[in-house]
């Protein structure tokens, strides 16, 4: 998923793949007959799950950081390695 490396951009992505999942999921079950390859669908789903989890371990982390170094030293490279170095 390559919106994993653009700051939780790929959260909108798991979501829209869940929405359309349970979409599917849902044609599949009215109408087995027209569906020939169920596994895809359920492989489909499990990537957005994992998609999400690691876009939301991201978002964490990203305001674990700015909420222990503050705003200010996120922005400037050398104070945040100095403040790296300080911990």
């Amino acid at each position: 998923m390559p919106g994993c490396c653009f700051y939780c951009v790929g959260l909108i992505f798991a979501i829209i793949a869940l929405v359309l999942a349970k979409k599917d999921k849902a044609l599949f079950a009215a109408n087995p007959e027209g569906y020939d390859n169920y596994s895809t669908l359920k492989t489909g789903r499990v990537l957005a799950i994992i998609g999400l989890i690691l876009n939301i371990l991201a978002l964490l982390s990203i305001i674990f950081v700015i909420a222990t170094f503050g705003w200010a030293v996120m922005n400037d490279p050398a104070a945040l390695q100095q403040a790296m170095q300080g911990m």
